[in-house]
């Protein structure tokens, strides 16, 4: 009887570490591939991040920017343009302006509603090196009296029945116009009734407001005082935004390194730009502002330099040229 002799035969020790080999370079490529996929990926997200907060902050300075001097259908700076007595002369100047500027000042004097001037009111500290503006417009939104004044001490009311002009509170700014005037006066009290508001200014304004032959009622609205700033953040500096008239402030994005404004002046040779400190002298004849951010990503990533990686952040400029309303073309 023949025997059947099976004969067992594997792979051989060279075989198996050739395989090994194969399968480690194959290994670390996906791990390379893998490494590199992360490390765009976080690069894009930090990149996102540029664009969103870049476009956003343009696009929210520009409409300010754009908004300033407007008071209904006068402009701040013209001459039918009245404060009551609740300002002192620096609020007058400050408010009048429709941007001021601060290069290198740290801590400069800004109004407050019922106190005039006051020194140091920016909190957080901003951060030396940067830049400060402050946009002075009122509000776009719009209502009308609904009853005539008989004289400058009456109350002022107002159909309030859109809703646009919002819950009134003492010391809060508002501006009355009638297209030939308009008074800027401090809030002394404020109540609805069946959506008209009546609003009792703390002085006197300079002339009863009353509907013009035409018909047409004078509008009230809010003013605005805004000032941007950077200063220290959660991580590294952020951009920030002071209400001037209620003393309020918002961290607005964090990753804004620096903020660089320059004012285009019309020097009656074309427009030239200039920091605030040789602008100061010439605010009346600004007729756009460029600003400038550096941003920053939030955290640290992985970039190849000389075939060696190391981890830093990134930074991004973001530039904006704006007109300002009714002044000069660019």
């Amino acid at each position: 009887m023949n025997k059947l002799i099976h004969k067992y035969q594997g792979f051989s020790i060279t075989e198996i570490l050739v395989t090994m080999v194969i399968g480690l370079v194959l290994m670390t490529g996906i791990i390379n591939i893998f490494i590199g996929s992360k490390r765009t990926y976080k690069m894009n997200d930090e990149l996102v991040h540029f664009q969103e907060n870049g476009r956003y902050i343009v696009e929210r300075m520009g409409i300010e920017l754009r908004m300033a001097g407007h008071a209904a259908c006068v402009d701040i700076q013209e001459r039918g343009i009245n404060f009551t007595s609740a300002f002192d002369d620096d609020s007058i100047r400050f408010y009048r302006t429709p941007v001021n500027g601060f290069e290198g000042v740290i801590n400069p004097s800004l109004p407050t509603a019922a106190s005039g001037m006051n020194t140091g009111k920016l909190s957080p500290t901003p951060i030396s090196g940067s830049d400060i503006i402050s946009i002075q417009y009122a509000s776009k939104d719009i209502v009308q009296m609904s009853e005539d004044m008989s004289t400058a001490s009456d109350a002022i009311k107002v159909d309030n029945s859109s809703g646009k002009l919002g819950v009134v509170n003492n010391n809060e700014i508002l501006l009355v116009a009638d297209c030939r005037d308009a008074d800027i006066f401090l809030v002394g009290g404020a109540s609805e009734n069946a959506g008209i508001v009546t609003i009792d200014p703390q002085y006197n304004l300079t002339k009863p407001y009353a509907k013009d032959v035409d018909g047409m009622w004078p509008t009230v609205m809010r003013f605005v005082s805004n000032t941007y700033f950077v200063a220290p953040g959660t991580s590294g500096n952020a951009l920030y935004r002071r209400d001037n008239i209620n003393d309020k402030t918002v961290k607005l994005f964090d990753g804004i390194e620096t903020m660089d404004v320059l004012y285009g002046v019309n020097t009656g040779a074309g427009t030239q730009y200039m920091d605030a400190n040789t602008a100061l002298a010439l605010m009346d004849n600004v007729e756009s502002v460029r600003v400038e951010f550096i941003l920053r990503s939030l955290n640290k990533v992985e970039i190849v330099k000389a075939s060696e990686t190391v981890k830093e952040y990134i930074y991004r400029p973001f530039v904006a040229t704006v007109k300002l309303r009714n002044r000069g073309v660019i």
